[in-house]
C-alpha cells in the first residue's frame, strides 16, 4: 500500500506533485492530488516537492523530512576538488575504519539512484580485517591453482605477470592490503542491475573520499 495522504489544510492545490512525478500518476482532477496505485514507482518525488509539506506517502512524515537548501550544500569548488582529486588508492593502513563510519557510508549510499527506482542493489561488506586476511590467501592460492590447471581465461593472461610480481616483492596484488572489501550486487531481473551497482559504488567512493578514506 501506497498510504498516499494529503493535509487538506496545509495543501495549496499547486500541482507541484502532479508536475513533477516521473509516472505521471497524480491528478488533481477532484481538487486534492490523488493517485493511481499501479503506476507509482515509490520515488517520493511528490513528498520532495510539496512547498507545503502536505503530502504524506509510503507512511512517511513530511516534518521529519531533512530540509535541503543551499546552506547545508556544499560549495561547487569543493565538489569539484572532490572529484578531480579522488585517485585510485593501492596503498592502505592496516588500521580498520571504524564500524560506525562504515555504517555511515553504507547507509547513504544506499540513497543512490537506480533504474525506475527499483532499490534492489545490495551491499556486502567484509569489515573484519582478520577475515579480509583468510581472503587474501584465498584468492591468491585459488588463482595460482586456476593458473596451473585448467589456465587463465583468455585475455587475463597478464595475472600471472601480476602474481609474479607480488611474489616477488611481497605485495598482496589483489586487495593491496585493505582491511575492508565492499561488493554491490543486484538481481538480474532488476530494470538495470549494472548501472545501479556502478553508480552506488561512484558515490560511495565519493563519500569515502570526503571521509579522507581511500578507495579502489
Amino acid at each position: 500500500m501506497l498510504d498516499f495522504r494529503i493535509d487538506e489544510e496545509r495543501c495549496i492545490q499547486c500541482g507541484e506533485c502532479a508536475a513533477d512525478c516521473p509516472a505521471l500518476c497524480i491528478s488533481l482532477d477532484n481538487g486534492y492530488p490523488e493517485i493511481t496505485e499501479k503506476r507509482c514507482i515509490r520515488c517520493q518525488h511528490c513528498l520532495a516537492v510539496c512547498p507545503t509539506g502536505a503530502l504524506s506517502i509510503l507512511g512517511k512524515n513530511p516534518d521529519d523530512s531533512q530540509p535541503l537548501n543551499a546552506n547545508i550544500l556544499p560549495h561547487p569548488q569543493a565538489v569539484e576538488s572532490l572529484i578531480k582529486g579522488r585517485r585510485s588508492v593501492r596503498r592502505y593502513k592496516s588500521t580498520p575504519v571504524p564500524k560506525e563510519t562504515i555504517s555511515h557510508l553504507l547507509q547513504t549510499t544506499g540513497y543512490a539512484p537506480t533504474g525506475m527506482n527499483a532499490r534492489q542493489t545490495l551491499f556486502t561488506v567484509i569489515d573484519d580485517p582478520a577475515v579480509m586476511d583468510e581472503l587474501r590467501e584465498m584468492t591468491l592460492r585459488r588463482v595460482k591453482e586456476v593458473m596451473q590447471d585448467p589456465g587463465l581465461p583468455q585475455g587475463l593472461e597478464i595475472i600471472s605477470k601480476y602474481v609474479a610480481a607480488g611474489d616477488k616483492m611481497g605485495v598482496d596484488i589483489f586487495y593491496r592490503g585493505a582491511p575492508h572489501l565492499l561488493l554491490a550486487s543486484c538481481p538480474q531481473s532488476a530494470p538495470t542491475p549494472e548501472a545501479d551497482c556502478l553508480i552506488a559504488l561512484s558515490q560511495f567512493e565519493l563519500l569515502a573520499a570526503s571521509h579522507g578514506l581511500g578507495t579502489v
